[in-house]
């Protein structure tokens, strides 16, 4: 599960999830270069079994380095990252 909240004071939206670990990221949106910069980067540090953690290295990396979220309908969130790699969220 992933999820987005927008902070009530700013314009700084927050992304959270969790593998083994609650993974959080701040996303800010440059209206000048139309791409989002994320910052403050962080996750609990529990360990878990290494074929998981696996898992949780690549969720961390795809979050800490989004530049593009292209919101396709209600079912579909594509998200691109600054190495061009596209990931698509669909809703069931």
């Amino acid at each position: 599960m992933f999820k987005i909240s927008k902070d009530a004071e700013s314009s700084i939206y927050h992304f959270y999830t969790t593998v083994i670990n609650s993974i959080h990221c701040d996303l800010t949106f440059s209206y000048s270069t139309r791409k989002w910069n994320t910052s403050n980067c962080r996750s609990t540090l529990m360990a878990g079994p290494p074929d998981v953690m696996k898992k949780e290295t690549i969720v961390f990396n795809l979050i800490s380095n989004i530049q593009e979220i292209d919101v396709k309908s209600v079912q579909l969130l594509i998200i691109t990252t600054t190495s061009g790699e596209q990931v698509q969220f669909a809703r069931y």
